[in-house]
């Protein structure tokens, strides 16, 4: 090429590789300076977007984790609760055990009966006094949610239920009665045929009260209000319904508080537990121990309320230990989202210091030849004189 003045060619050729160099030089510091490979659109516009969305997707599953860790402390606030209930209980069914010996005085039994009261609205106080971030968890039943997920289906439900005094306790129950129970069978037909099943006169009946019958694991009952011999015609007609007592070549054997039914395989037995006299108890606010009679009668309405209890309780734990390991599961996700956009939106320390240190070099290079590339029409000078 000729010499020329108008246009330095090489000047321009050397200024463009230093722009590029310079580029290239702040893109490493950039890079080192926020530990980030993409810090714009520019960078790696399908990388930002990817990278993103797992961020918002980390960020969900961390909060989902505190709301694990929430319900957990929620249902631990409930068992709090719960345990100082059923110690209650425990105590009160003592009393009521103590009181139907029969050997108290009225003055002694009102003693017991003071305690037992002052137990029962301790309860309800207790019941009423839960609660977690304001929100009653013992006085109302009060289904919720615990969300742990970053879509809107991912939640596990949570149901409180009414512990209060006026809650616990009411139902049928068994106050210690005896039956002798016989059953009337059809001889004539192939299969046993129930036509009635019979109880022999009891003691005094106290309230309401029902023959229970249990058939491979369905409950039959029918109440009954006389302490008179009671056939249960609509009983036997339950009982008969049933699949189990219908299959062919079953065969039923009655006797003094047992009701025997056995199938062809050998799959429903009835022994003297599943035949029993049981009354219909109030809650435990409503029981007193002021005679034996009525202390009885209590301890049926606490032993309902102790299991209402224990499965209440039982339901909680079942629940907590789900939460432990949801929170486990949801921390192991988010580490691997965190390790997936770590690897597409961080920046490589050992390859952006080389190539920071390779664009500084070109930057020195560039530098030096753009000035002998400027001092090369000087050498036109040198014609003209």
């Amino acid at each position: 090429m000729g010499m020329v003045i108008g246009t330095n060619v090489a000047s321009l050729t050397a200024q463009r590789h230093l722009a590029s160099s310079r580029g290239d030089m702040e893109t490493s510091m950039e890079r080192l300076a926020s530990g980030q490979r993409i810090n714009s659109a520019a960078d790696d516009a399908a990388g930002l977007a990817i990278a993103n969305k797992m961020e918002v997707k980390v960020m969900s599953l961390n909060q989902s984790v505190r709301n694990a860790n929430d319900g957990i402390s929620m249902i631990q606030v409930a068992e709090g609760g719960m345990e100082e209930i059923g110690n209650m209980l425990g105590r009160m069914k003592e009393l009521a055990v103590q009181a139907s010996n029969g050997t108290y005085t009225a003055a002694s039994l009102t003693t017991m009966d003071n305690e037992y009261q002052g137990l029962s609205t301790e309860i309800t106080r207790i019941a009423q006094t839960t609660d977690f971030n304001g929100a009653a968890i013992l006085s109302s039943v009060s289904p919720t949610g615990i969300h742990v997920g970053d879509s809107a289906v991912d939640t596990v439900a949570l149901s409180f239920q009414d512990m209060r005094g006026a809650e616990l306790g009411g139902g049928l129950a068994s106050v210690g009665r005896n039956a002798t129970v016989a059953v009337t069978q059809n001889a004539s037909v192939s299969a046993p045929e129930i036509t009635a099943i019979t109880m022999a006169a009891v003691d005094t009946v106290q309230t309401t009260e029902s023959l229970r019958v249990t058939v491979d694991g369905t409950e039959f009952t029918q109440v009954f209000v006389t302490d008179a011999a009671t056939t249960f015609t609509n009983l036997a007609t339950q009982v008969q319904a049933s699949a189990s007592v219908t299959t062919a070549a079953a065969s039923v054997v009655a006797g003094n508080n047992v009701l025997t039914i056995t199938a062809a395989n050998n799959n429903v037995s009835l022994a003297a537990s599943a035949v029993e006299v049981a009354t219909t108890v109030s809650s435990i606010i409503a029981t007193s121990l002021t005679d034996s009679d009525l202390a009885r009668v209590a301890m049926g309405s606490i032993d309902l309320a102790i299991a209402k209890v224990d499965a209440y309780r039982a339901d909680l734990g079942s629940l907590a230990k789900t939460l432990y390991h949801t929170v486990s599961n949801l921390m192991n996700r988010g580490e691997s989202q965190s390790s997936a956009m770590s690897r597409i939106k961080d920046a490589d320390y050992a390859v952006e210091s080389a190539n920071l240190a390779k664009a500084q070099v070109l930057q020195q290079a560039g530098t030096a030849m753009l000035a002998q590339a400027n001092a090369s029409g000087e050498g036109v000078l040198q014609l003209l004189k």
